[in-house]
């Protein structure tokens, strides 16, 4: 789930992290409260609950409701965070971002992202490239009882290259592409 939820930069699929964004979404809620933002609720938490207290150090309100004690006790996600643009209107994907850390860069997102495929196509290609594609050596590893030759010519076993490059129907097909 984690190569999944990543940016596509990074060889994600640049779904949303719901959980992540959940906590994050919280935790803007206590960055409004930190800056004070003039809104009636978060004046009212302040006068009923902080009471000029420090946000960053104070306890969390035993008396406060489930909720505000979550949106309090985010103060620990905020301090993992840095940097914040205040005049940008995306102050939770800023924080998203920065919770999901600097990942290395995939040299094939080009080549996986930016083509006319089908997405079925995209999505086999995507597997293969992180080695979840499900070829007989990977049944085997896992105790599947499954022969482990190429169904097409029974001469080698079926890896993760195997139906892509070293498969002789496969070369044949590869020849006729490049005639073309």
């Amino acid at each position: 789930m984690r190569k999944i939820c990543t940016p596509k930069s990074v060889g994600g699929l640049n779904l949303i992290n719901l959980h992540l964004w959940n906590k994050v979404a919280i935790a803007k809620i206590c960055w409004d409260l930190a800056h004070k933002q003039d809104k009636l609720w978060i004046r009212w938490i302040n006068a009923y609950y902080i009471k000029r207290q420090q946000l960053q150090q104070m306890p969390i309100p035993q008396q406060a409701s489930w909720m505000v004690r979550r949106i309090i006790g985010s103060r620990a996600t905020l301090l993992q965070t840095h940097n914040i643009n205040d005049n940008s209107k995306s102050i939770i994907r800023q924080i998203y971002l920065q919770l999901l850390g600097e990942l290395p860069r995939v040299s094939w997102k080009c080549l996986i992202f930016q083509n006319t495929s089908r997405p079925k196509v995209i999505f086999t290609m995507w597997l293969l490239l992180h080695g979840r594609l499900l070829t007989k050596d990977r049944l085997a590893s896992w105790g599947i009882t499954i022969t482990p030759q190429c169904i097409m010519f029974q001469d080698q076993d079926e890896s993760k290259e195997h139906p892509f490059v070293k498969c002789p129907y496969t070369k044949e097909l590869w020849k006729k592409a490049m005639t073309w």
